[in-house]
């Protein structure tokens, strides 16, 4: 909690991630990247030039988006081998995850390559200091020698 308005100085193992004014009283930072995570430094540098100093413990959990955010990934390309020989059949993967509403979000993805295609989509919830909950579907499809093989629902 700031006393007045103050600076907010967030570092983690030294290295400054986010610096932020704040008006007095309590405060939330949600803007951190979600590749942060672990024990963060947060220094509050009042007006009157004195310091508080405290740690925070912060995760991301898979999947979970702040409401109204999308997050997505997408890549493409070929595998290689260790010495960086292209080798294999082209594939694509995408994922994506949107924050509904506070705690909840719906999230998917997909992987699709010469011979297999698999597509998923499910749901997670917040459940605060007890962790997260998430369900979700997968339908996948391989084509083997001479054969197509279909996956069931799984969860």
């Amino acid at each position: 909690m700031a006393r007045g308005n103050a600076k907010v100085v967030i570092s983690q193992q030294g290295r400054v991630i986010k610096e932020v004014l704040v008006a007095s009283g309590p405060f939330r930072i949600q803007d951190l990247d979600s590749a942060v995570s672990g024990a963060l430094d947060v220094r509050v540098e009042e007006a009157d030039g004195s310091v508080q100093r405290f740690q925070v413990d912060t995760a991301t959990i898979p999947y979970l988006t702040r409401p109204g955010q999308v997050r997505f990934k997408l890549a493409a390309g070929r595998p290689s081998d260790w010495q960086h020989k292209v080798n294999g059949p082209m594939f694509a993967t995408g994922e994506f995850s949107w924050g509904v509403s506070n705690g909840w979000s719906l999230y998917g993805g997909g992987l699709s390559g010469d011979d297999y295609t698999a597509l998923s989509m499910g749901i997670g919830r917040d459940l605060m200091a007890l962790g997260a909950l998430s369900a979700d579907m997968t339908q996948s499809r391989a084509r083997l020698a001479q054969d197509t093989q279909q996956g069931d629902l799984t969860g």
